[in-house]
């Protein structure tokens, strides 16, 4: 059976296979991975293993801030500085496809504010001169390195969706592991449904979360719409889940929730 790999950084990977499975679709051999995920995939598919020790997003801030005051123009910045600054520099290494230490180096020395590109380019080459010197590899590293040592694996097959556009470096990478085989499908056609005419569809404009899913309740419950027909679907799951659970809770409305609760309401 031929394995399907769909690279969609930032979609979530069980709701998505969950709701495929909820209308029918075969789920079976399908993966949805994060570009990290995909490298790990070509790395050990490859046999080559990873010798430095994992580096996750969340830990690139702490990573940063054991040096930052140090440096003269950030000698006063915080903790939150140093996540923005980490949020920054991946987006910056991510829209590198190749040669990326010469590549960041010229556009940060063209630009406008010299002095703040001179110290945000200090932060990068201490970044990874850190991360050298304690053995290990961050997440951009590690999708570089897959890039440049692996070769394509070919017994898989290669999606990419339109919903969830890629970066440079994301192109770069499925470029790689798929050896230029991958198709780029929309939601649409991965649910295998055809498009329709929204022109008839009414929308509603809504200022704040609370309001935005009390206006969906009191559309499904005026138009006498059966519950179990309805999915809602929301672009940030963690905030919209709270909000439909104390709506369910406060008018003793069945719902289910494919992305889960907010821990807090779990009482074990």
């Amino acid at each position: 059976m031929t394995e399907t790999i769909i690279l969609a950084p930032g979609a979530g990977s069980s709701e998505l296979l969950r709701t495929l499975a909820k209308f029918g679709k075969n789920t079976l051999g399908l993966r949805v991975l994060s570009r990290t995920e995909l490298a790990k995939y070509a790395l050990m598919k490859n046999g080559i293993s990873i010798t430095e020790e994992f580096l996750t997003a969340k830990e690139e801030p702490s990573v940063i801030y054991s040096f930052l005051n140090e440096i003269n123009y950030f000698r006063a910045a915080s903790f939150a500085d140093a996540e923005s600054l980490s949020s920054a520099l991946s987006t910056m290494r991510s829209l590198i496809p190749s040669d990326e230490e010469n590549e960041l180096k010229g556009r940060l020395a063209s630009g406008e504010f010299p002095e703040k590109n001179a110290a945000i380019l200090e932060v990068y080459e201490r970044f990874l001169k850190k991360c050298s010197e304690d053995d290990r590899i961050d997440s951009i590293s590690l999708v570089r390195k897959a890039i440049k040592e692996t070769e394509a694996v070919t017994s898989t097959d290669y999606l990419m969706l339109s919903e969830y556009p890629l970066m440079p470096l994301d192109m770069a990478l499925i470029e790689a592991v798929s050896g230029g085989s991958y198709k780029e499908i929309s939601l649409v056609d991965l649910f295998e449904r055809e498009k329709k005419d929204t022109s008839d569809l009414s929308f509603t404009e809504g200022y704040g979360r609370i309001n935005e899913a009390e206006d969906i309740l009191d559309g499904i419950f005026r138009n006498e719409i059966p519950l179990d027909k309805c999915v809602i679907a929301a672009n940030d799951v963690s905030s919209y889940a709270q909000v439909f659970y104390d709506l369910a809770c406060s008018y003793d409305i069945p719902v289910t929730y494919g992305c889960g609760v907010p821990i807090l309401n779990s009482h074990p």
